[in-house]
């Protein structure tokens, strides 16, 4: 039913005339709303990274120890009135050779709250949006609101080339937010994101280089969640759906057959947050429809987690995670695929047991530590390993230091 209404045309229509009919509301709301002295935050945070591991290589060569793990941000958003948000955020991240140190626009974004009440709130946003997926995806960007260093790949495909595409998009964003019953909220995210080429990143993740003669093209990008929450988050609850196309062809430089992948990403969340701990766990599902010449072939993968957290002094916590992707979720062991290929079973999945802990030194500063155990290689990036017989597993241990600093005009 998901799939239908965001991808049949007339639910297309119903939203192009929607938006069309709301022009002319949101620009006289816009020019009808007082205009309030402006307040305004700045954010920035610098997030330094180590690995070290045997068998494969994360986050550069980290077989040798590597601190190519670093991410660097500044944000800054401004209430305009008092309906009207603008914010926005660079960030440079260097993941292994898998990203490089390039500043990038990380999102940069207007929010305009169409109905502002007692009873809810409907809003829009546009410009580089970020995408509802998950409890994580929007604020992955930043270690101090995420979980731990990495976030685990069955569900946010870090290391696999699709990161930048899963967290934001050019595009636009409707959303609500609606209390109901009793000491519970309704949220809905509705993103719809337009073609966008594939990055450098991508391809260093996909093929391990970036000087490959192939286009690459992200087309009919559409994010759904609808998420609930009991007892002021205690309980929460999400669904979450993605559909994108991924479109390829040669450049003309070399034979190469057109192709293109679609796939939709099916995601249940659910969490419990005492005051001492919390339980997280999210699973997935992924279908893709592979084309390319006269072949055709349809494949569900799945993957999820579940983590626990116990934070035992106001400056410590710690976790424990287990995290498994699957290429086939009818050959999750990889035994089939070896049979008809002869290729390793391992490269079908990757299993991770992750334990870590995080100490809040003040206020602005972190020291974070995790060990992985991962079983199989399916989550080893390509391009850390360019060239390398990647092993059936690996252990890696990562340690980071991470200081933010905050400005808010209100607090002059």
């Amino acid at each position: 039913m998901i799939r239908q209404c965001i991808r049949r045309p007339w639910g297309l229509h119903w939203a192009r005339s929607w938006l069309r009919r709301w022009n002319g509301g949101v620009l006289i709301a816009l020019l009808s709303t007082p205009v309030l002295a402006v307040d305004y935050q700045i954010n920035g945070f610098v997030a330094q990274g180590f690995a070290y591991s045997d068998g494969n290589n994360y986050f550069g060569e980290s077989t040798e120890g590597s601190f190519d793990l670093r991410e660097i941000g500044l944000g800054a958003s401004a209430q305009l009135t008092d309906r009207l948000l603008v914010s926005g955020s660079i960030l440079s991240r260097r993941n292994g050779d898998t990203g490089d140190d390039d500043p990038e626009i990380d999102y940069l974004l207007a929010d305009y709250q169409l109905i502002k009440a007692d009873a809810g709130l409907v809003g829009v946003r546009a410009g580089r949006v970020r995408n509802p997926i998950g409890f994580y995806n929007e604020s992955r960007d930043v270690v101090f609101t995420r979980p731990s260093i990495t976030l685990p790949s069955s569900i946010y495909f870090d290391g696999r080339g699709f990161r930048d595409f899963q967290f934001s998009s050019d595009g636009g964003q409707l959303y609500g937010v609606l209390p109901h019953h009793e000491d519970q909220v309704l949220s809905l995210d509705l993103v719809y994101g337009k073609d966008v080429e594939g990055s450098d990143a991508t391809r260093r993740a996909l093929f391990g280089t970036t000087d490959v003669p192939v286009d690459l093209e992200f087309s009919d990008n559409y994010f759904l969640r609808v998420k609930n929450s009991w007892f002021s988050g205690t309980i929460v609850a999400a669904l979450s759906y993605l559909h994108t196309t991924l479109e390829f062809e040669s450049d003309g430089t070399i034979p190469f057959p057109a192709g293109e992948l679609e796939a939709e990403l099916y995601v249940a969340s659910l969490a419990y947050n005492a005051e001492k701990y919390s339980l997280t766990a999210e699973y997935g599902v992924t279908e893709s429809n592979f084309v390319i010449g006269p072949i055709e072939s349809k494949n569900y993968s799945d993957g999820g987690y579940l983590q626990g957290e116990y934070r035992f002094r106001p400056q410590w916590s710690a976790f424990l995670r287990l995290d498994g992707s699957f290429s086939s979720r009818n050959d999750r062991d990889g035994r089939d695929f070896k049979k008809a290929t002869g290729f390793s079973r391992y490269s079908q999945f990757g299993r991770d047991t992750t334990i870590g802990a995080r100490w809040k030194v003040r206020e602005n500063l972190e020291l974070l530590g995790e060990y992985h155990h991962i079983s199989g290689f399916s989550t080893a990036p390509i391009a850390d390993n360019r060239g390398m017989t990647r092993e059936d597993g690996s252990d890696l241990l990562l340690l980071m230091v991470a200081w933010r600093f905050h400005y808010d005009s209100r607090a002059r």
